[in-house]
């Protein structure tokens, strides 16, 4: 939950998955006893108003449930407040997940690090900023224009 002049929302995330049991890794992937992670925050301002523009709110990130191993399914639910234009709170909730296809022990293929023949280098990306249009696009309708931008 946000304070009162937080900048951010308040969200929260819930992960699920399948795990193995971390002795079976080796030593140097199993997960270090009382470490730290790190939690990144951004904000996204839509509009003229930006009170955000040079302001960092505090993140407290609190963590439930059972220690896990190593993750071979897992999908992650994150549920995060958002204002619309006029104001009101609206909550959007996005899923991802990850799932281990092959597990084994040995040298990778060299190919995997080779540079595709389609590669071509850009040297500068183009505006992503554009004038707001008449209709809300989706975020996967403005991805693809800004893909299809990019390439023209």
């Amino acid at each position: 939950m946000a304070s009162a002049g937080a900048c951010s929302k308040g969200s929260e995330s819930e992960t699920d998955g399948w795990y193995i049991d971390d002795s079976v890794m080796p030593e140097w992937r199993k997960p270090k006893k009382n470490s730290m992670g790190l939690t990144v925050g951004s904000v996204v301002t839509v509009g003229t108003r930006n009170d955000c523009s040079n302001k960092e709110d505090k993140i407290e990130v609190h963590q439930t449930g059972a220690e896990v191993g190593f993750a071979v399914k897992s999908m992650t639910t994150l549920k995060s407040q958002v204002t619309e234009r006029d104001g009101k709170p609206r909550m959007l909730a996005s899923i991802w997940g990850s799932e281990v296809v092959e597990l084994r022990e040995g040298p990778l293929d060299p190919a995997l690090f080779e540079v595709p023949l389609d590669f071509r280098r850009v040297e500068g990306l183009k505006n992503w900023s554009t004038p707001v249009p008449r209709r809300q696009l989706t975020g996967w309708e403005w991805f693809k224009d800004k893909v299809q931008e990019i390439f023209r």
